[in-house]
């Protein structure tokens, strides 16, 4: 029974030592990714959505109809990704301001 438990638990330390050797990542693959950034590129991706409405509607690929209920949901869309920045930025300074608060309470 003792030599079961090793060989399992032998086991399970070789595939968790061997594990980051087997995943691919990929310098441009960053570990982290930046919610900041993330959200930003949402919002960006969503006001190029826009200006290829907005072209399509002057074209004439788009009709009055489908223009204004697409493009109010859009904008409704780039409205909650501002309200997440915001909230995000909120929260980040009130931890900004925690840890400053830490630092000058060691001193």
């Amino acid at each position: 029974m003792v030599v079961v438990i090793i060989v399992v638990m032998v086991a399970t330390v070789m595939v968790i030592v061997s594990l980051p050797f087997f995943l691919k990542f990929s310098k441009d693959q960053p570990l982290y990714k930046d919610p900041f950034e993330q959200i930003g590129n949402e919002r960006n991706s969503l006001y190029q959505s826009i200006r290829i409405l907005e072209n399509d509607f002057l074209v004439g690929l788009v009709s009055v109809e489908e223009y204004q209920p697409r493009f109010d949901t859009i904008r409704s869309e780039i409205a909650n990704i501002l309200r997440l920045e915001d909230e995000l930025g909120k929260e980040s300074n009130s931890i900004e301001k925690e840890i400053r608060l830490l630092r000058e309470k060691k001193k």
